[in-house]
Parts: structure tokens; C-alpha cells; sequence
């Protein structure tokens, strides 16, 4: 994946654009996008959504998920579209 920028906007999207609680679908499709991830670029992470968190430590591990995954991804992209314009 070359549009890491994007694929988290998406992923954003999923989870914050319902006008209240995520729903319980979009939490388990973020979590199989999590597992997707960990998958196809090889990475160990092991924290996922909790649905409906119900104090404010499941809320900041929820927060935390997205800013983390993309520090981890965001130089795989960068390297990826280097390497795809031919400036190593």
C-alpha cells in the first residue's frame, strides 16, 4: 500500500462519521483491518478496539490505536513511494 495518508482518513471515517457511539460492526471491521495489516507487512501489534469502551483508560487505548499504527506504517509508505518515483 502506497497511501497511507488515505487508508487512515478511510479508517477514520469508519470509526468517528456515526453522530454518536461506533457501532459494533465498524469496531470488528477496525480490528480486521488492524489484522490485516499486521499481516501483510509483517509487524507484531496486538492492541485492538474495545467496543463501547466503558472508562477513560479503554477510551485512551481506543486513541491510541491509529496515531501508533500510523507511526509504524507511515515509513513503510514513504519508502514504498520513493522506491515506486525512482528516488531511493
Amino acid at each position: 500500500m502506497y497511501n497511507i495518508a488515505e487508508f487512515f482518513a478511510m479508517f477514520r471515517t469508519l470509526l468517528h462519521t456515526w453522530g454518536g457511539d461506533t457501532p459494533s460492526e465498524a469496531t470488528w471491521a477496525a480490528n480486521e483491518l488492524i489484522d490485516f495489516l499486521v499481516l501483510e507487512y509483517d509487524f507484531v501489534y496486538e492492541k485492538r478496539f474495545h467496543e463501547y469502551p466503558e472508562n477513560d483508560v479503554e477510551a485512551e487505548h481506543n486513541s491510541s490505536i491509529l496515531p501508533e499504527l500510523e507511526a509504524i506504517l507511515g515509513p513503510i509508505g514513504e519508502a514504498r513511494e520513493r522506491k515506486l518515483n525512482g528516488t531511493n
